[in-house]
């Protein structure tokens, strides 16, 4: 009895947290966290090498100058990397939006709307399939929801 209730309680946990969507705060706040995470994972990491290499003063300030080295190079790069996502999105709606233009040249309106209708479909379909996938390897039973 009490098996099922921790596990019903840790179903409906997972479930409330697999569909939970954060706000632009709520986001900051779980960046900034995990940003002062591994700060203190760097810092460890530092303390731990200190003790079992016996590192110097002058030692340890070159590590940390290395490591804040890295950050700096790492954060830079994520805001490379973040502006192609962008840069890729832009396109791939761009060749989105020509195909579609040109599919409407090529269709009678009913046609179009048709092909429309049956992309959506197919969409939804795919959204579904891969919800339910997912739900079956957290070791939920897979559910269909009208989205």
């Amino acid at each position: 009895m009490t098996k099922k209730i921790i596990l019903s309680a840790a179903i409906f946990g997972a479930v409330f947290m697999f569909g939970q969507k954060l706000t632009p705060e709520q986001r900051e706040a779980k960046k900034a966290e995990m940003v002062q995470k591994a700060k203190e994972r760097q810092q460890a990491n530092l303390e731990k090498m200190t003790a079992e290499l016996n590192l110097s003063k002058k030692q340890v300030e070159q590590i940390k100058s290395l490591q804040e080295k890295n950050n700096a190079e790492r954060e830079a790069n994520r805001a490379k990397m973040e502006e192609m996502r962008k840069q890729r999105l832009q396109e791939m709606q761009a060749k989105k939006d020509a195909n579609e233009a040109e599919m409407k040249k090529i269709l009678s309106p009913e046609q179009y709307d048709k092909w429309q209708k049956q992309r959506l479909d197919n969409m939804q379909k795919q959204r579904d399939a891969w919800r339910n996938k997912a739900m079956r390897k957290g070791g939920m039973k897979p559910q269909n929801s009208p989205q």
